[in-house]
């Protein structure tokens, strides 16, 4: 019988992997593990005992937190009997200052009042922006809107309450934003009439992302100097999609939940949508941080006027607004 290509390259497939399994070289696999360790190192976080006790605490009175076998009176007892151990987090809450609650631990958004356009020029065409964006948020009642129009360029903004916590010890910083929020997007294209055929001529695309996101930035109390803290960690994706204009790719979803769909057109939209958003930090002592919780938009849509690259001249148009309702910082020392 006459050998394929395909039969092969299937049995030297089959010896390679033979080998590897019957003579592995112990050097090989000490600097692969050693090197996957070290790529994780920056996302490794420290357990803090503290917060680990309140989290057990938290579990076995809720009732579907712990195991059944777990949940007894005995469990109770023992983490009563351990508290002393332990300190109890310092909780704040802050709220539109229009509305802050009566109490020692309620305070208001420091973030004043804003409002901010964004411009992004397109490469080459300085008078032409290719992408434009408008950002507003009011402290005083919590409410924000945020627009993002691309036609050539990209553009991201940003809105959200900014509040200051400053901390003796290093914490562990537990961020939880409450808000209600409407978002849409619109995606379109229409034939370019400047197109010029080329092997580098692409047919088109737009990618459209409304999210959540953490912001930390901090400084010595003592210096004023920027320090570095440890994350933020956690972002809660709205809508992450991009639109492929060439019809005969495939759709996609990555594992980070990026969306490819095949299309030149579409629109999606929500509203009155309950959010909570919950993120984390690790901040060292003797430090003041302004830490935000912003929604973030992008659109990105490829194409302009005069753009010979591409088939198809794309338009992209993400649009968030709603009120943030609060902001609790729950720190862990």
């Amino acid at each position: 019988m006459k050998k394929t290509k395909t039969s092969t390259v299937a049995k030297r497939s089959k010896t390679a992997i033979t080998t590897t399994v019957r003579q592995p070289d112990p050097e090989v696999v000490v600097r692969k593990v050693r090197d996957d360790w070290q790529a994780l190192l920056p996302q490794q976080r420290i357990l803090n005992a503290n917060r680990a006790y309140a989290e057990l605490v938290r579990l076995a009175n809720t009732p579907s937190g712990l195991d059944p076998v777990w949940k007894t009176e005995r469990t109770k007892a023992l983490l009563e009997a351990i508290k002393w151990k332990f300190h109890l987090p310092q909780f704040i809450t802050f709220y539109p200052r229009n509305s802050v609650p009566a109490g020692a631990f309620n305070k208001p958004f420091d973030e004043d009042p804003f409002s901010s356009v964004y411009y992004t020029p397109k490469s080459g065409h300085s008078d032409a922006p290719g992408a434009n964006g408008y950002g507003a948020f009011d402290a005083n009642t919590g409410v924000f809107q945020s627009v993002a129009v691309s036609t050539g360029n990209q553009v991201v903004v940003e809105v959200g309450p900014r509040v200051i916590i400053e901390t003796t010890n290093p914490v562990d910083a537990v961020i939880t934003a409450q808000a209600i929020i409407d978002w849409q997007y619109v995606v379109s294209s229409s034939l370019n009439p400047a197109f010029v055929p080329s092997p580098y001529a692409g047919l088109g695309l737009v990618d459209i992302e409304i999210s959540l996101k953490p912001l930390v930035s901090c400084v010595d109390k003592t210096t004023l100097k920027d320090i570095s803290v440890i994350g933020p960690f956690g972002a809660k994706q709205l809508r992450d999609v991009s639109y492929d204009f060439n019809l005969s790719d495939a759709p996609g979803t990555t594992p980070s939940g990026h969306e490819t769909r095949i299309g030149r057109s579409g629109q999606e939209s929500a509203i009155g949508l309950p959010i909570t958003f919950q993120s984390e930090v690790l901040v060292p002592a003797n430090a003041r941080c302004e830490i935000g919780t912003v929604v973030y938009i992008k659109a990105f849509a490829v194409g302009g006027t005069g753009d010979t690259e591409w088939q198809y001249l794309a338009y992209g148009d993400a649009r968030a607004s709603g009120r943030f309702l609060s902001v609790e910082v729950d720190m862990y020392d």
